[in-house]
């Protein structure tokens, strides 16, 4: 009797450390499959959303459209990000986002690769843009679940931002969900 308990507690044990040291190589689209037949068999059942666990989306954020009107600004986003600038695709796009309106120009610069894009400002779309943290100051307008703020001289920090951005001739407008707005 206690044979098989202690098999079992290996087996579950070797699946356990495998799924560490494998990753996303199989075991993750086997138990995956699983969980989703399981899913499926549970749904319109009392049990309905019990293994499905909540995004992004479902955390403590706040939908968001803020438009800033810097001379310059710079991001530096946490994800793989796709950008369309006029015609131009990039997709998977890993680095830095810098818009100097002075100089009338957008800067990409690729993280890990010596690759510098360099072109003028035009409409630019950012999609999948995730920020740790976004300072502005100067003339803004924003809008919050909570409520509306303009201001041409005012500063506005922004935690975990996630969603798009775009950037046109004279401002940067973002879109999406933060955690955390603070203003001043």
């Amino acid at each position: 009797m206690l044979d098989w308990k202690i098999l079992a507690a290996s087996f579950v044990a070797l699946i356990f450390i495998s799924s560490f040291l494998i990753g996303n190589l199989g075991i993750k689209d086997v138990v995956g499959k699983i969980i989703d037949k399981v899913e499926g068999m549970l749904t319109g059942s009392p049990l309905d959303g019990f293994l499905t666990t909540p995004s992004k989306q479902d955390a403590q954020t706040e939908s968001l459209e803020l438009t800033i009107y810097p001379d310059n600004f710079s991001l530096n986003p946490n994800s793989v990000t796709n950008i369309k600038i006029g015609e131009m695709n990039l997709n998977s796009f890993s680095g830095d986002i810098s818009v100097d309106f002075k100089e009338n120009e957008i800067v990409l610069t690729q993280k890990g690769t010596e690759l510098l894009i360099k072109l003028p400002v035009q409409k630019t779309t950012i999609e999948n843009l995730e920020i740790t943290s976004i300072s502005v100051d100067g003339k803004i307008r924003m809008k919050t679940g909570k409520w509306e703020f303009n201001s041409e001289s005012g500063t506005v920090e922004i935690f975990g931002f996630s969603g798009r951005a775009e950037i046109n001739s004279e401002s940067i407008f973002f879109e999406g969900n933060a955690s955390r707005v603070l203003r001043e």
